[in-house]
């Protein structure tokens, strides 16, 4: 598992239209297999996004394909939950080998939150 503290707004509403905008999201270019970089492809797809009590959840699926043909992906749970001015966000591999980086996924997350708050988007 791992833990992640973002230094963003701890709005509920903002972090599921920022986690739905993620759905579909397509990178291409360099993917680490193994002690090689290749050309590439990441792709999230967000099987769902539920709000809880205290939290939101979310299932991704993080898959990514290389020119040479390998492709593989993984499944994680991001449980984000607002902690005063920050929200802690808990990633759980839920199936896979562990071969794709959530890191990135967190990356884009801040991206589009920071994106939404610029543009003044309210919950």
């Amino acid at each position: 598992m791992r833990v992640y503290s973002l230094n963003v707004a701890p709005r509920p509403q903002l972090l599921i239209k920022a986690l739905e905008k993620l759905d579909s999201l397509t990178l291409r270019g360099p993917v680490e297999v193994g002690d090689e970089v290749m050309n590439g492809v990441r792709r999230l797809c967000i099987d769902y996004v539920k709000r809880r009590e205290a939290s939101v959840e979310a299932l991704i699926r993080i898959t990514y394909a290389v020119e040479a043909g390998k492709c593989w992906s993984d499944v994680y749970l991001f449980t984000l939950s607002p902690r005063g001015s920050t929200v802690v966000v808990l990633v759980k591999r839920i199936s896979g080998m562990g071969r794709t980086d959530p890191d990135f996924v967190i990356d884009e997350l801040l991206r589009v939150l920071a994106s939404e708050e610029a543009r003044g988007c309210e919950p």
